[in-house]
């Protein structure tokens, strides 16, 4: 797409949350690499209205980006015709118009959750919904979800029953979620409906003297860092691509402002970036924890061409064949096959947002060469990496 030379002004209205700077760096990248563009960053509190309001009066934006429902309120309050996309999923507005929506696929990030649970081998599934009222239509959709997918591999789902008279789950109190997972049938692995709710549930499980994760698995959903990272032990989470949802955001806009808005809303879904196993969901048989440590090494640094089997075996003190064995007793896969699929997954990413060469990604992802990586990943994926791009 052709840039105009002249700068466009875009307000950003982000949030602090983890998933709100997830999407800011998805935003940013692609407006790194588009000069045209001057972004105005507006973090928006939770009752931050005035905020809105007030970088309004002082900026003439040209679009804005929005995943802040109190800035997408305060738009609706004193709208704006300029484009504007959002990364909340649908919204009921009056008096905005939202040119384009980037919301979560939910099949595939609770497919995710799902494929984890079933691959440790369990008999025993639940659900704890989220507590806030303007999550529950969310909520439900991803129990029905995990029910469904676990359903299809012939188990049964259990999910709380609700408090008569008041129509909340019982889960909704401190006291009612030690009860209810006092009951579920052990061993047991629980999704919760985010991060926040997986933390009520490890505290739950701690004061219902249940060991975690030895008689309850606990996942989480948005992988936010500050919470599963600092709990004992920490919370296994299904990462979603909040990123690659911003980058799109921005490169929507960027073609709304400068071609013009769609005659017609647009809504796209974002999917699962990865799944960050952590010690809630640690699996115990033989070489469990050395899996985990792989995986999290795996993780954090598969774009290193260096890394191989041989000195993630030394770093772990244990034998290679060892190694390979306790991954393809517990990932049912060789500790290469792990390696190959981060790598892809993420030249797929950089290959949908479609702003860095072939050699930029080769590099970005781990691998010696280009023609490495080619083959790699039409072996992984059956086509060129070009061909997914253009048709993937």
């Amino acid at each position: 797409m052709e840039m105009g030379k002249r700068t466009s002004t875009i307000g950003i209205f982000t949030t602090s949350t983890q998933a709100g700077r997830y999407r800011l760096t998805g935003a940013l990248q692609y407006v790194t690499a588009h000069p045209d563009i001057q972004p105005v960053i507006i973090t928006v509190p939770f009752r931050g209205k005035a905020v809105v309001r007030q970088a309004l009066v002082k900026r003439q934006f040209d679009g804005a980006l929005v995943w802040s429902t109190v800035a997408l309120e305060a738009l609706d309050e004193a709208p704006l015709d300029i484009p504007i996309v959002s990364a909340l999923g649908p919204r009921k507005v009056r008096n905005v118009a939202i040119d384009a929506t980037f919301d979560l696929d939910e099949r595939e990030v609770v497919r995710a959750a799902a494929d984890l649970a079933l691959r440790r081998g369990h008999q025993n599934f639940a659900y704890v919904p989220s507590i806030r009222p303007a999550e529950r239509l969310r909520s439900d959709l991803r129990g029905r979800l995990f029910s469904d997918f676990i359903g299809e591999a012939g188990h049964l789902c259990i999910t709380p029953d609700s408090v008569p008279g008041s129509g909340k789950p019982v889960t909704d109190t401190t006291a009612g979620l030690i009860r209810w997972l006092t009951g579920l049938p052990k061993p047991c692995l629980v999704l919760a409906y985010c991060d926040n709710r997986a933390y009520n549930v490890i505290n739950a499980c701690r004061s219902a003297g249940l060991s975690v994760p030895g008689q309850v698995n606990v996942i989480g959903i948005d992988n936010e860092i500050a919470i599963c990272e600092n709990v004992r032990p920490t919370i296994t989470s299904v990462w979603p691509d909040f990123e690659g949802c911003g980058f799109r955001a921005a490169e929507t806009l960027h073609r709304f402002i400068l071609d013009g808005r769609p005659r017609r809303p647009l809504h796209r879904t974002c999917g699962c970036k990865d799944v960050v196993e952590r010690a809630s969901t640690i699996d115990m048989r033989g070489g469990g924890m050395i899996v985990s440590r792989v995986k999290e090494l795996l993780r954090c640094e598969f774009a290193d061409p260096k890394l191989s089997i041989v000195n993630i075996a030394k770093r772990l003190h244990v034998s290679r064949q060892l190694l390979d064995l306790r991954c393809r007793e517990i990932l049912g896969h060789s500790v290469h096959d792990e390696l190959t699929s981060l790598r892809i997954a993420a030249a797929k990413r950089l290959l949908a947002r479609g702003d860095m060469s072939v050699d930029e990604i080769v590099r970005s992802c781990g691998y010696n060469s280009a023609n490495a990586f080619r083959y790699a990943f039409r072996s992984a994926t059956g086509c060129t990496p070009k061909s997914w791009q253009e048709h993937g």
